[in-house]
């Protein structure tokens, strides 16, 4: 009876090695005069009921080694929800707990300890090396997607003189930068003399879309109207149209520069119906609205792009000197500055 009941012990004990730490069962056999001891008690205390575990405890004379583990290892499973060591095995716990701390499993905790943290750290090396990656595949794309964008050059808001320029409304730049207005499919118009940042802002804005992977497009009117020329008479006109479409934020830089016959502008009348409320357009222009008909040559085309464009349009009008004139007065000034001083230097 006792041999069967240590059997039941030594399953629980198992069990408890798979709850609280390896080699666990190995210790038992250190244990085992202690166990021998406690069950003869067990088996001789009038107040322990064998029975009080499982009814079919009072058979277990009858129980093979094996079944024996198993109910064993079933009471281990459920240890902690369904057993009272204090209770039923009296002295059983604290020689269980003294299993639990013994010195073997101590230095196996610590091992598992390391072992642990050198799985974190491992862990976190590799997390760090996938975000690098990450990080690294997301640079390059957004580089792929800024060189496609066709860009006359990198400008950035950053690198925007907004104290030259009083008259622009920094906090509308500052929203526009939010790329919200390319969420809601918005248009853009800057309007100023030439010089004054019209296209800079314009490119700064593209740089962040493209950065935020819109597929962004940037190109002049002219060049824009001689494309779609030489598709109307290559017979491929819809495919060049689907094309810029596509894009959702198109740049349409220098609007008035050069004029267009009819024909120009019944092409980016067509265009600009095709990206209508679809996509965003971003337009640079040295005109004022009521000059657009001198652009494109027909006020009822003028009238039919204007009223798609400013449908849902934000408008940035730019009143201020030129960067360039700005910048060749300060040469001069530098230049003047330095003759001055040479002849000061022969007197």
């Amino acid at each position: 009876m006792a041999d069967n009941i240590l059997s039941i012990i030594e399953g629980i004990a198992s069990a408890m090695d798979t709850l609280f730490g390896s080699n666990l069962a190995d210790a038992v056999s250190g244990w085992r005069g202690t166990l021998k001891t406690m069950t003869t008690e067990l088996v001789g205390d009038a107040k322990i009921k064998i029975d009080r575990m499982d009814p079919s405890a009072a058979h277990l004379d009858r129980l093979e080694y094996g079944k024996a583990f198993s109910m064993g290892n079933e009471f281990g499973k459920n240890l902690e929800s369904k057993l009272n060591f204090g209770n039923m095995f009296g002295g059983a716990s604290d020689a269980v707990d003294q299993l639990k701390y013994s010195s073997e499993t101590a230095s196996n905790t610590g091992a598992m300890k390391d072992t642990m943290k050198s799985s974190e750290e491992d862990l976190k090396y590799l997390r760090d090396i996938a975000e690098q990656e990450a990080k690294s595949k997301k640079s390059r794309a957004v580089e792929n997607q800024i060189k496609m964008s066709g860009f006359p050059y990198k400008k950035t808001l950053d690198m925007f003189d907004f104290d030259f320029q009083p008259s622009i409304n920094r906090e509308q730049i500052m929203e526009l930068a939010t790329m919200r207005f390319v969420e809601n499919k918005e248009n853009v118009v800057f309007l100023g003399t030439p010089g004054v940042g019209k296209t800079h802002l314009a490119v700064a804005l593209g740089m962040i879309a493209a950065e935020h992977r819109y597929s962004t497009y940037y190109i002049n009117c002219h060049n824009l109207i001689t494309q779609l020329n030489k598709a109307h008479y290559e017979n491929r006109l819809q495919e060049r149209l689907k094309n810029f479409a596509k894009y959702k934020v198109l740049i349409i830089d220098e609007i008035g520069y050069l004029p267009m016959d009819i024909q120009g502008a019944n092409l980016f009348f067509q265009l600009i119906a095709k990206r209508y409320e679809r996509n965003t357009t971003i337009f640079t222009s040295n005109k004022a609205f009521s000059a657009w008909n001198e652009v494109f040559s027909d006020i009822t085309i003028t009238s039919a792009i204007l009223d798609r464009i400013l449908h849902h349009c934000q408008v940035v009008s730019i009143k201020g000197e030129s960067y360039r004139l700005k910048e060749r007065k300060e040469m001069m000034t530098g230049s003047t500055t330095m003759v001055n001083t040479l002849f000061k230097t022969k007197e």
